[in-house]
């Protein structure tokens, strides 16, 4: 079966329209880019028209996103296939995704490690408010 001709004209229209979705949200074209797995100038040739949204960024799109991809292809029904899946995005997910995309790399590589101690202490039903045990925790290698 042959795979229908997208609109690439089209696409870059819809594209661009997710983008000011955040944009308005503060998210930059740096931390956007980011979000959908892609560097910020190949984002920015993508927003050109310069460069093609291709279909792995599509399907990146609506797996990490929730990007309606008829939506993104036709222009019908809703920006997001589940209004409630962007709902975090906006609030806690999207604050921390926004300020991680502003860190260097160490400290990005301290809240990998944060974070991953913090689901190990989820799922041992630990309460952690201590930073020194999640320290701790880290240099016994638990995490």
């Amino acid at each position: 079966m042959m795979a229908k001709k997208v609109n690439k004209l089209f696409v870059l229209k819809q594209i661009t329209l997710l983008y000011n979705h955040f944009n308005r949200k503060g998210y930059t074209q740096k931390s956007f880019a980011r979000i959908i797995g892609v560097t910020q100038p190949q984002l920015s040739r993508i927003l050109k028209g310069k460069s093609n949204l291709t279909e792995c960024h599509a399907l990146y799109l609506q797996s990490k996103l929730g990007v309606n991809i008829k939506w993104l292809h036709t222009g019908k029904g809703r920006m997001f296939a589940n209004e409630k899946l962007i709902d975090p995005l906006d609030s806690r997910v999207g604050k921390i995704l926004k300020n991680y995309s502003k860190l260097d790399d160490d400290y990005r590589e301290m809240l990998s490690i944060l974070s991953e101690t913090l689901m190990v202490h989820q799922k041992n039903g630990v309460a952690t408010t201590d930073l020194a045990s999640l320290k701790n925790d880290a240099r016994q290698g638990l995490i």
